[in-house]
């Protein structure tokens, strides 16, 4: 009761400094022609109402007054903290984003106290557990009423919010709905431009690819988004409307062509589509009629396919089938479903992934990782007392999980097919630029397989030349080749192949892509020094 009455005292002094040092907290507002916002007192009398009446209801336990108490102070502070101007601290404003650096603007502006390793401000470590519940409870409750999808709490800006706000302090009043929408906006929108003409800048040092995703949207309308990627970050460049447009290959030139003009052909250093033959014949002749970039072939969709021409051999398609028609029907019954669950312990048997066809792979391990668990499963009493247990698909599923000649096929295929799902997860990744890496690990799955099949080439080779197919039909190009030479991860590694395949993919980079013959010999020279790890290529970091 003494915690209490000494809280509410500092509570009540609060709120007359408040009342002392501040005006009309709308009166800014107002004079912008923007709309009175509902006042902070009026918020949190309403919460203060709403956790005492209807979330706090119940019995009356210690910890239901403790909340209650909370809840309380919680509309007191809110109506102390109603007396502020939007946007001060003290005597002065609150700086504005202005810098061009997204990435780290608002870091610029604003200390972030919850990194690791970051030392608490002291007033922060001193704070209670119920305060610290109730600022989070405030934000679980207006991601609730906005319905707000929780994912949106994995967004990079989602804790600046926090620590923006404690830089400015408990005055601090949230936007209103017309600033939001002007305002604010047309700011964000002029630093996006700013760090958009940065991107563009930055194409004439490091180079740049120009990436054409065609795709079909709910109203069947088919479009191709033009993005940009360069070490800086990736840019949206424009999306084209194809639905009335024939889709042929000197069309999609003529298209292709005004990007590629629009980048500053100079700038590109590959020109990136799916597999699809007019795709691919548009963007050849693209590359022809410049001569100073490449056309490169997707390499998720090319390993896709990979997957794809695996998956049509006899045994495979069986395979796949078969597991599916137990997923099917275990997750279209209810109580067989959460008997599954009870047996795994929560695990589930569908896993998606990337592409259709590494979904069913990634299915078929779920389901061998879980082999014993459903046996005991279809071997237990739950499943005796399961009423429709012994009707034909129960009855089929069940000699299917019994079947050792399944569970043989499924492990052949997942030697086949893992590998490949792996290089497919590290081309399809954001984490870092993958094509440094694709060559070595084209190579690392072909000899994985190799593995499995334990060197037998009458099981290996036939993989291998489906792979090889796509590979060198598709996939391989001298830019992997480049990039593989060129990756300081890779080429000190004593299994690092330095073949003819590889020096012809390095010289031919150049060629293409440096028209200078004096660049030409300074990049020779520095390949040399490349090679043995000399001069400034010695050292740990440059």
């Amino acid at each position: 009761e003494l915690l209490d009455a000494v809280k509410a005292s500092r509570i009540e002094k609060e709120m007359e400094d408040a009342e002392e040092g501040y005006g009309d907290p709308h009166e800014e507002e107002e004079s912008e022609g923007e709309d009175v916002q509902l006042e902070e007192e009026d918020v949190g009398v309403s919460l203060g109402t709403a956790r005492g009446k209807g979330i706090m209801r119940g019995g009356g336990s210690s910890a239901t007054a403790t909340r209650k108490r909370r809840g309380a102070n919680i509309s007191l502070v809110s109506r102390g903290r109603g007396r502020s101007h939007s946007g001060r601290t003290g005597g002065g404003r609150v700086p504005t984003m202005r810098s061009s650096n997204m990435s780290g603007s608002i870091k610029n502006f604003f200390p972030n106290y919850t990194v690791a390793g970051a030392q608490p401000e002291i007033r922060i470590a001193m704070q209670s557990k119920d305060i610290v519940e109730a600022a989070d409870e405030t934000i679980g409750m207006w991601f609730y009423d906005a319905s707000i999808p929780f994912n949106a709490a994995n967004s990079y800006h989602y804790q600046p919010i926090a620590d923006a706000i404690a830089s400015v302090g408990r005055r601090y009043k949230m936007p209103s709905f017309h600033k939001l929408r002007g305002k604010i906006l047309n700011n964000i929108v002029r630093d996006v431009k700013i760090y958009c003409d940065e991107l563009k800048l930055s194409w004439k040092a490091t180079g740049c690819s120009v990436m054409a995703d065609g795709w079909t949207d709910i109203k069947n309308k088919t479009l191709v988004n033009f993005l940009v990627y360069c070490p800086l970050g990736t840019m949206f460049l424009k999306s084209v409307d194809l639905s009335d447009t024939p889709k042929t290959a000197d069309v999609l030139f003529e298209i292709f062509d005004k990007v590629i003009e629009e980048v500053g052909p100079e700038n590109v250093v590959q020109f990136i589509t799916d597999n699809a033959a007019n795709y691919k014949a548009a963007s050849e002749m693209l590359a022809a009629r410049y001569g100073t970039f490449y056309w490169s072939p997707c390499a998720a969709h090319c390993v896709n396919l990979m997957l794809q021409d695996l998956g049509e051999r006899d045994y495979m398609k069986l395979t796949v089938h078969t597991c599916q028609e137990i997923t099917k029907f275990i997750y279209n019954h209810a109580y067989v479903l959460n008997l599954m669950r009870k047996f795994t312990n929560g695990a589930e048997l569908i896993r998606p992934a990337q592409t259709r066809f590494a979904t069913n792979v990634l299915t078929v391990q779920g389901i061998v990782k879980q082999r014993t668990s459903l046996r005991q499963m279809f071997s237990s009493d739950d499943w005796a007392a399961y009423p429709h247990a012994y009707k034909r698909k129960a009855t089929t599923v069940v000699d299917i999980i019994f079947d050792a000649d399944f569970w043989e096929s499924c492990v052949h295929l997942l030697k086949i097919c893992v590998p490949l799902v792996k290089v497919l997860r590290l081309v399809d990744s954001e984490d870092r630029p993958s094509i440094g890496y694709l060559y070595e690990s084209m190579d690392r799955a072909k000899e994985a397989i190799r593995d499995n099949m334990k060197g037998k080439k009458k099981l290996y080779m036939p993989i291998w030349n489906i792979i090889d197919e796509r590979w060198s039909g598709q996939l391989h190009h001298p830019l992997h080749a480049a990039t593989y030479y060129l990756n300081p991860a890779i080429r000190y590694l004593p299994t690092f192949k330095k073949d003819r395949e590889v020096e012809y993919g390095m010289l031919d980079c150049i060629d293409v892509l440096v028209s200078d013959s004096k660049e030409q010999d300074a990049i020779h020279m520095s390949i040399n020094k490349y090679d043995t790890a000399s001069g400034t290529m010695a050292r740990d970091t440059i």
